[in-house]
């Protein structure tokens, strides 16, 4: 195979070019413990996670909302608001994670950003909750883009809409999936008795990685599927199998 320009330039260094459906977000401080310390600033933004064929575990990507003064996570890391103007749903331009809803946009109207604006009307969540994302599907690629000073900034963008998907956190009754490797009838109770027992003292975030990494619910991929995005420990909250402390934490 003929090599081109782009063989010789440096990698971006992230999972790059490939097809995905965010299947959970969530808002925070950075994940990079270095961020912090060399920073001096917790860097506040969104994390995207997405399920894609060429990888075995969830993806998750962190992109930033603007200056951290703005912000305020809520306590269940669903939704950002500006602390300034609480009617302000909109990320601070430039920002990594408006770049990204820009992507987005772009990508869903096929370069026309208002096309994909309607949808994100149609679909009734402002950018800065979870909701917003979750359930969409496109082909994500590095892209550059230019700050607000004139800078250039890498980050995964979206490059092409492949659709939108069902989640069960928008599903009005409860998933009649089977479970892979029960027999045939089986529900998800046994997985649910599983998540319960591990869910103590954990934040949901904290519930969803543990899961992930449980070799007795990652046997069923829809199971994890709807654990993660949300959906299915809101069912067992509403159904009172969960519960939540004032910090947030499963108890």
């Amino acid at each position: 195979m003929p090599y081109t320009r782009e063989d010789f330039e440096p990698d971006a260094g992230i999972f790059d070019d490939f097809d995905g459906e965010i299947i959970d977000a969530y808002f925070g401080p950075n994940p990079n413990e270095n961020y912090a310390a060399k920073s001096g600033k917790a860097g506040l933004g969104l994390t995207l996670v997405t399920e894609s064929s060429t990888s075995e575990k969830p993806l998750e990507n962190w992109y930033s909302v603007g200056n951290d003064e703005l912000w305020q996570v809520s306590r269940d890391s669903r939704d950002i608001v500006n602390v300034k103007n609480e009617n302000t749903h909109r990320f601070t331009a430039g920002s990594k994670a408006g770049s990204l809803v820009l992507s987005m946009a772009e990508a869903i109207g096929n370069g026309d950003k208002t096309s994909g604006q309607d949808l994100f009307v149609k679909r009734g969540f402002p950018m800065t909750s979870a909701s917003f994302f979750i359930g969409l599907k496109f082909h994500f690629k590095s892209r550059e883009f230019k700050t607000p000073q004139g800078n250039s900034t890498t980050l995964l963008a979206a490059t092409k809409f492949l659709g939108e998907v069902e989640t069960a956190g928008k599903a009005s009754a409860k998933p009649k999936v089977e479970a892979a490797g029960q027999a045939s009838g089986a529900s998800w109770d046994a997985l649910d008795v599983i998540l319960i027992d591990m869910a103590s003292g954990k934040s949901e975030k904290d519930l969803k990685k543990a899961a992930i990494g449980n070799a007795d619910l990652k046997a069923d991929p829809a199971y994890i599927k709807a654990v993660v995005n949300g959906g299915r420990i809101k069912e067992l909250i509403d159904s009172a199998k969960l519960f939540v402390d004032a910090d947030g934490n499963f108890v």
